[in-house]
């Protein structure tokens, strides 16, 4: 009970009131069903709300096309403690750790401050007009910076300012391959790639999310104005661009640019299939990984790895054409049996 109680306390009442309203009026159902029935999903199957906005399960009710799609606290769970073991994942969730083990599928030059000294973050400097710093565990843009080399008056109060803040990934810009920069004005736009290895040890690409920014931004994350949408095997943006956070919105003509999403097409895809492939088997017994993947005018490059990826990501009902999720899916990817 305390800890329901602490969760509870948790929420974003706001943005929930928001959703309640929202979809009371795209389905018809009073708000009072609406929030019953969010609270009685994540009760029983550990649907957060935001599942239940992605998914339409305010319009999705038979209890037999729900259970199609894999819940946030309930299935992940149990995808990541099945496939996934922790001294791995503390490695990969760390984001410098991750940088040096995967070292050759980054693509660019990486400090960790922790590591180094000054005179190799004022080195770094000399090399790199654009950098970007992070915290080693946040998730979702958080505690990110995008820096100017010329900008820097004092290199030295930089370097003190970072290890503060714990801001100790320190990382060079990626130049985006042209192609990619079409879709979006100045974000690196990724592709959110599903790998899992299945029991017997053969690793697949389980799913593509391309997510970009519909503003000017330089990240692609949902909270600062990014959207997604799940691509074919062939790499095709073939359904809307969807944002489900902080306000529900969907569309096929970005909202920068005016132009066509339907129909853009990712470079490089089979270097990038092989790329996630390769990248899964440096620690092959973590069975399932979300590759976060740019693409250079050199080749594509891992940005980093997420060892509890969403589920929303390649779920959103707007790209399920026959309506259901994909739990059937990734049991048979993986070997396991949650239903």
């Amino acid at each position: 009970m305390l800890e329901q109680i602490k969760k509870a306390m948790r929420l974003d009442w706001r943005q929930l009131y928001y959703v309640t309203h929202h979809l009371s009026k795209r389905s018809g159902r009073s708000h009072v069903d609406i929030f019953k029935d969010m609270v009685q999903c994540y009760q029983k199957e550990g649907y957060t709300w935001l599942n239940y906005l992605t998914f339409g399960f305010d319009e999705i009710t038979d209890p037999k096309q729900r259970s199609t799609y894999l819940s946030e606290y309930r299935d992940n769970t149990k995808i990541i403690h099945a496939c996934n073991p922790k001294e791995n994942m503390d490695i990969i969730e760390d984001k410098a750790k991750f940088n040096t083990l995967y070292k050759e599928f980054i693509g660019r030059e990486a400090l960790d401050l922790r590591e180094v000294d000054y005179r190799s973050f004022r080195s770094f400097l000399d090399r790199h007009p654009i950098f970007f710093v992070k915290t080693p565990s946040d998730c979702g843009g958080d505690n990110i910076e995008r820096i100017l080399t010329e900008n820097i008056s004092n290199p030295k109060e930089l370097h003190e300012r970072l290890l503060k803040k714990n801001q100790i990934v320190v990382e060079e810009a990626v130049v985006q391959h042209p192609k990619m920069s079409e879709i979006s004005v100045n974000s690196v736009n990724t592709i959110r790639i599903g790998t899992t290895i299945d029991p017997e040890g053969k690793v697949a690409v389980a799913y593509m999310t391309l997510r970009f920014n519909t503003t000017d931004a330089y990240f692609d994350n949902a909270s600062m104005g990014g959207a997604f949408t799940l691509l074919s095997e062939e790499g095709e943006i073939t359904h809307p661009g969807y944002i489900n956070y902080p306000r529900e919105h969907s569309f096929t003509l970005h909202p920068a640019t005016g132009e066509s999403i339907l129909g853009f097409q990712i470079p490089m895809l089979e270097e990038v299939k092989k790329l996630v492939c390769e990248s899964a088997m440096v620690l092959p017994t973590t069975r399932y990984m979300g590759w976060d993947v740019a693409i250079s005018p050199e080749g594509p490059l891992i940005i980093e790895g997420n060892s509890i990826p969403s589920v929303e990501l390649y779920q959103a009902r707007i790209h399920m054409d026959d309506g259901l999720g994909k739990a059937d899916m990734m049991q048979e990817l993986l070997g396991l049996k949650l239903r």
